[in-house]
């Protein structure tokens, strides 16, 4: 009897997380869809990005071809740092680890470290992403890209359980890191 009623909360909870991994993946790709699609010149490159006027912070979402998309409100100065960040993100793969993570984390969503393990697997994506966009540049640059960072961070903790986009997580330790970088030997 134990098992069974056990297993019935475990199976509601799978169900659960995984309706609020859908629920924000169509969400989001209602808001993309209407976004207006631009081509942006990123060291003679042209990066195609998505501009809305409903998100409050960049991301990339999707899985096949990934889109970066920022909101329509974003400073164009600001845009290079954001962009660089988010290819990134795209070039580690971290558009594929993070929903696999997250569907991990549906079926064991009743073992807590599992929940520290997404967090912090979040939290540490956001840092690489942030040491391979800085690793070449100067200090001017480096606090360009913190201010950049600070200016489109959201400062709300659902960007921390949101299973298919990146948000600002740890901004704070993020721009003490940026700042205080230094290039390994």
């Amino acid at each position: 009897m134990a098992l069974r009623i056990g297993s019935a909360i475990w199976f509601f909870g799978t169900l659960f997380m995984a309706g609020y991994f859908f629920h924000s993946w169509f969400k989001i790709r209602a808001c993309v869809r209407m976004a207006s699609m631009e081509e942006y010149l990123l060291e003679d490159r042209a990066v195609r990005i998505y501009r809305c006027g409903e998100i409050e912070t960049p991301f990339l979402f999707g899985v096949m071809h990934p889109r970066i998309c920022v909101p329509s409100s974003m400073d164009r100065k600001e845009l290079p740092y954001i962009v660089r960040h988010e290819m990134a993100h795209r070039r580690r793969g971290d558009h594929l680890v993070k929903p696999l993570s997250f569907f991990l984390l549906s079926v064991h969503w009743f073992n807590p470290l599992i929940w520290v393990a997404f967090k912090m697997l979040c939290r540490d994506m956001e840092l690489a992403c942030d040491e391979m966009v800085i690793r070449d540049m100067k200090g001017k640059d480096r606090k360009a890209y913190a201010r950049a960072l600070l200016n489109s961070s959201v400062w709300k903790e659902k960007a921390a359980t949101c299973p298919v986009a990146f948000g600002e997580l740890s901004v704070k330790e993020r721009v003490r890191n940026i700042l205080n970088y230094r290039k390994p030997t």
